[in-house]
């Protein structure tokens, strides 16, 4: 097992490596950004010492056309926002003649906040799952796996970095054309909208109450290391105190005291 300077050194290495690409904008998303509706939670987290986000989405309203190939899945975004969209926008990128070369799905999607946070040791990253679980977001779910590559729902990954995945099981996925033919008509498509709109609306709320919960979290922990240092303390100043005390002086032996002589009258 790996030692605790050691532990401690991969994880700074690896968060100013992350640090340095977001002030670079090396960002691996389509935007290349941070989203808007995060930027202030991932800033705060990032500040944190035991705590760095390696990957995050606000949230997505997107109109994506899927392409497969032998290795994976790839496609292009026709729509993709990261802010609730009109029914003006979305039937505008429905038009869109890449749809009628497609080859495969065209699927209208809502996609929810996810994060991915490193943290120092387990015990942070324990104590980051139990924020994230404890907002009173009761679709959150958890799971312990061991270098798993990536889960689903809210859960810690154990392996060479003590990771935390952070998901909503909000999601909206729905076809709207297949191989070039357009399936559904723009009265389906405002629906989808609408649908879309309103998670994104719930989405933002779960946002704004993990963020509470995370610097609530952060509060917690530095009131812990407060009384776990007042306590140290504490036992220090009696360690010296004792120290301080002399040893208590042995009584010495005094002399027996010479008897009386006797004396022996005759009479």
């Amino acid at each position: 097992m790996r030692g605790g300077e050691q532990v401690d050194r991969e994880f700074d290495v690896s968060k100013a490596r992350v640090l340095e690409q977001l002030q670079l904008c090396l960002d691996n998303s389509k935007k290349g950004a941070l989203d808007a509706p995060i930027e202030a939670l991932l800033n705060f987290i990032n500040e944190l010492d035991d705590y760095v986000t390696t990957s995050s989405c606000s949230g997505r309203i997107a109109l994506f056309c899927e392409q497969q190939d032998a290795r994976k899945r790839t496609g292009t975004w026709l729509l993709a926002s990261h802010d609730v969209v009109t029914v003006e926008a979305a039937a505008a990128a429905y038009q869109d003649e890449r749809i009628r070369d497609s080859q495969g799905p065209v699927m209208f999607k809502f996609e929810p906040f996810v994060l991915h946070v490193q943290c120092r040791t387990l015990e942070r990253a324990r104590d980051f799952l139990k924020t994230a679980l404890d907002c009173g977001l009761r679709l959150w779910m958890a799971s312990l796996c061991m270098c798993a590559p990536c889960i689903s729902n809210s859960g810690l990954v154990l392996g060479k970095k003590f990771m935390v995945a952070v998901r909503t099981t909000l999601k909206l996925e729905s076809p709207v054309a297949y191989d070039g033919q357009r399936l559904v008509d723009e009265a389906y498509i405002a629906c989808l909208v609408q649908m879309a709109n309103d998670m994104f609306a719930e989405n933002l709320q779960r946002i704004a109450r993990f963020e509470t919960g995370v610097r609530a979290m952060v509060a917690r922990q530095a009131e812990q290391a407060t009384r776990a240092l007042e306590r140290e303390h504490a036992r220090q100043a009696r360690k010296h105190s004792q120290m301080a005390v002399a040893p208590a002086a042995k009584p010495t032996s005094t002399p027996a005291e010479a008897e009386e002589p006797i004396l022996s009258l005759d009479f």
